[in-house]
């Protein structure tokens, strides 16, 4: 990963899931925050589109005209 300027994100997480990034960041001798920013760019990384678009039908011209 690059150094980029950052932004903070506040998340709640399930008592359980908090443990398991505990452990994952012990074993990495890491962070929990760096876990979680790994994590985050392999989703972004897997996901990567073209285009970003919310999952809408797309309209056309006439359709989101009101009469």
């Amino acid at each position: 990963m690059t150094s980029q300027k950052s932004s903070r994100v506040t998340v709640s997480l399930t008592d359980r899931d908090h443990q398991d990034l505990t452990q994952i960041a012990k074993v990495h001798d890491a962070s929990i925050s760096w876990v979680i920013r790994h994590a985050i760019a392999e989703y972004l990384e897997r996901h990567k589109i073209d285009e970003p678009s919310l999952p809408l039908p797309e309209l056309t011209r006439n359709q989101g005209a009101k009469s």
